[in-house]
């Protein structure tokens, strides 16, 4: 049931390294919401990792099932 720890574990610390970065910064000092700054500048820079960790706990879970 601790599937879901490595995941949130990624992406905190990919929000936490992203936030940081000089684009960001700059969106915010134009002026730009958090919710813009969330949707358009973290999101889609921190959807990779994800996307290739979720992978790789797939294929987990595939074995788990298939050994049952």
């Amino acid at each position: 049931y601790k599937e879901w720890v490595i995941p949130c574990r990624v992406v905190r610390g990919e929000t936490l390294a992203v936030r940081e970065l000089e684009y960001v910064e700059a969106a915010r000092a134009l002026g730009a919401g958090p919710r813009h700054i969330m949707w358009r500048e973290i999101l889609p820079n921190i959807l990779s990792p994800v996307i290739v960790i979720s992978t790789i706990r797939m294929a987990n879970v595939i074995i788990l099932e298939a050994s049952l």
